[in-house]
């Protein structure tokens, strides 16, 4: 928290003194995205790989001196993972082989703010961003031979934003809508186009608080008691997304 208010109070002080050369700027982006669901311990069925998405949105930029500006918008993006079969799949003393995909996606409306600093056509940017879940869906299809023995799987399944905790009966369906992290980035300045390629990494479980009520099996080594909100075992998700952007601007003074 300290660190975000120290950001923020740079913010306040660059906008105070920087009156003489401001100037407003709009833009439309676009771009592709890795993405990656980082679970926190790794292991059992949450080992993860890189995913290909997708960004659009709108831009805002107050450029208040040559070298410094504030960046922010509204981009429509899409997040999630692909899980890693052969990792997944491992069993001592057994052969594995595995084929197909399994993949999760989530779609997110997510505004940045940025501060970057710019010298000659090169930039870096650093800021917080905040993501409100929009949709989500799952989907697999693979064979897995063990030991000549093949099962084939073929799912898919919607999930559903929740910004409450859910009984224990909300099974798979759900993920939390409310994410937030940092970002870092660099980029270059061509006339009215600018490209850039952020990490950005996600503060925030996107794993549904459960409750536990009365009528519900608990299944937990730390056995709560009815009612308990806690986080689901395990399963501390975050995202993570290496982004590729280019960026059209429209100046107005």
């Amino acid at each position: 928290m300290k660190k975000v208010i120290r950001f923020f109070s740079v913010l306040l002080c660059l906008l105070f003194t920087s009156g003489a050369y401001a100037q407003f700027k709009f833009g439309l982006s676009a771009g592709l995205n890795l993405n990656k669901i980082h679970a926190e311990p790794k292991g059992g069925t949450w080992e993860t790989k890189f995913n290909l998405g997708y960004r659009v949105g709108a831009n805002a930029l107050y450029v208040m001196s040559p070298h410094f500006e504030i960046q922010s918008g509204a981009l429509f993006i899409l997040k999630g993972t692909a899980y890693n079969l052969e990792k997944v799949f491992q069993i001592p003393n057994k052969k594995v082989t595995t084929s197909g995909y399994a993949r999760r996606s989530l779609t997110y409306l997510e505004i940045p703010l940025k501060l970057a600093f710019t010298i000659k056509h090169f930039q870096i940017s650093a800021g917080p961003y905040i993501a409100f879940g929009l949709s989500g869906r799952e989907k697999f299809n693979y064979r897995v031979k063990v030991d000549g023995n093949e099962t084939k799987i073929n799912y898919e399944a919607t999930y559903k934003v929740t910004y409450k905790p859910r009984d224990c009966s909300y099974d798979r369906q759900y993920f939390r809508g409310l994410d937030y992290g940092g970002s870092v980035g660099i980029g270059y300045n061509l006339a009215r186009f600018r490209f850039n390629v952020d990490y950005t990494f996600g503060l925030k479980d996107i794993t549904p608080e459960i409750i536990y009520p009365g009528n519900c099996i608990v299944i937990d080594p730390n056995n709560p008691p009815p009612g308990t909100v806690i986080v689901v075992p395990n399963s501390t998700l975050t995202n993570r997304v290496i982004g590729l952007t280019i960026m059209y601007t429209f100046s107005r003074k």
